[in-house]
């Protein structure tokens, strides 16, 4: 042992030239493990900085035991002049050292400054146009280095946006920092976190209840609806452990419970996914504005409105069927101007639906608005040809009946306003599907 010591101290201390060579075998070692978990494989620049110093480190002992256990001390016998016999100093090690430290840090440095950043910025509401632009810049560059940013962060930065757009009428800066919030959550590593420990058959039950989903609001049937609801509830029992799974079933669910009018359940899934960290501000923005749409309170409306005119400005991938979306918030929104009033904007909502639409449906909805806003603004003529196109192109009986309800309008205006009215206002759009579907 003692002799073990003596070469031990002889290596560290005494034989320079004998180590530096070592220490420079052990950099090129440590540098070369570095390309290959970096490049070759594909690790964070992190994790392959940690495993290039455990290799640093290690090669580092072993040169130093393997002098130690030598049977003679073995001094520097070559005095060659290659590469590896060039004098390395002691800074240049350190130095090496430093710097890979400084590559396992930075990711974490830039977290938190980031994190920071995100946090000064969403300390009041309405945000600024220039607020919300650092915003998307922060997530912009939080989504590029792959930064994991704290839960409360991003759901702080979500209630912001949501906040800010209820309060200010210049929404574009705001759906491009929401569109940037949902770009950041929907890059890999998250989206893999949604399907951590949710087995097949759960994840079957989810995509059945998804689909029928979007074919009950694409045809207005009721059956497929129904069914969603029910395989969706499923698939969130099960899911049970798994937030953001959940958290994602719920918003599907919500917005089937808003097609099926049950308002109170939609704005219920809406709150409880926010809660579970859901950061999916089109969806939370569409299915609270449409439940909204359908209050007759004033300061619901005006809620409505605001949330469905901001989704409206944001960017819906395809998971989220962008036709169904826009025709979903075009007619929430046309219906809640209709409810306050604002008869040129119902009508104008109106118009932009009839001129897309196939669905009869959505389509006797929207004529009926039209025909309406259209009395409300004393404009016979407009709303009697409305009338006679209902007919022409849903040619069912309500159609019918409504065109010769208009046509009795010059002799008795305030009953045919009120018996139209009535009428529409008493149906939810599930009951305009069971009529459709009789």
């Amino acid at each position: 042992m003692a002799m073990f010591a003596d070469r031990l101290r002889n290596y560290v201390f005494v034989n320079n030239e004998k180590r530096r060579r070592d220490d420079r075998v052990s950099l090129l070692i440590a540098f070369g493990a570095y390309f290959y978990l970096a490049v070759i494989i594909d690790l964070p620049e992190a994790k392959a900085a940690i495993g290039a110093l455990v290799v640093l480190g290690t090669s580092m002992l072993w040169f130093a035991i393997r002098y130690s256990v030598s049977a003679t001390q073995a001094t520097a016998v070559r005095q060659g002049v290659g590469l590896l016999y060039r004098p390395v100093s002691r800074r240049l090690v350190l130095a090496s050292v430093f710097a890979m430290v400084l590559v396992v840090g930075l990711p974490q440095v830039e977290a938190a400054t980031i994190d920071r950043k995100l946090r000064a910025l969403t300390r009041s509401t309405p945000l600024s146009p220039d607020d919300a632009k650092q915003i998307t810049h922060n997530l912009e560059i939080a989504e590029r280095l792959n930064i994991q940013l704290p839960p409360q962060t991003l759901i702080r930065v979500r209630d912001t946006i949501k906040e800010s757009a209820l309060q200010d009428q210049q929404v574009e800066p705001l759906a491009k920092s929401a569109d940037a919030l949902v770009s950041y959550d929907r890059r890999n590593t998250r989206v893999a976190e949604t399907l951590i420990g949710i087995s097949p058959s759960v994840l079957d039950e989810f995509h059945r209840g998804l689909m029928h989903s979007y074919t009950g609001q694409a045809k207005a049937n009721l059956a497929d609806l129904t069914l969603s609801l029910q395989e969706l509830t499923e698939a969130i029992r099960q899911g049970n452990g798994n937030p953001r799974f959940q958290a994602m079933a719920l918003m599907t669910r919500a917005m089937t419970n808003t097609y099926l009018g049950n308002n109170g359940a939609a704005l219920a899934d809406v709150r409880a996914a926010e809660a579970l960290g859901s950061l999916s501000i089109p969806e939370i923005s569409l299915t609270e504005g449409m439940v909204f749409s359908n209050e007759t309170d004033p300061q619901a409306l005006r809620r409505g409105v605001s949330l469905l005119t901001f989704a409206l400005q944001l960017n819906v991938d395809e998971s989220l069927n962008p036709p169904l979306y826009r025709l979903a918030a075009h007619s929430a929104r046309c219906a809640a101007y209709f409810r306050l009033g604002e008869y040129q904007n119902a009508a104008a909502d109106a118009q932009d639906l009839i001129k897309v639409e196939r669905n009869k449906t959505i389509l006797g909805i929207a004529y009926k608005v039209t025909i309406l806003s259209y009395l409300g603004m004393h404009n016979y003529e407009e709303a009697l040809e409305a009338a006679d196109e209902f007919r022409k192109r849903v040619g069912d009986p309500t159609a019918e009946r409504w065109l010769e309800t208009v046509r009795l309008y010059p002799q008795d205006p305030q009953g045919v306003w009120n018996t139209l009215y009535q009428d529409f206002m008493g149906h939810t759009l599930y009951q305009e599907f069971m009529e459709h579907n009789k």
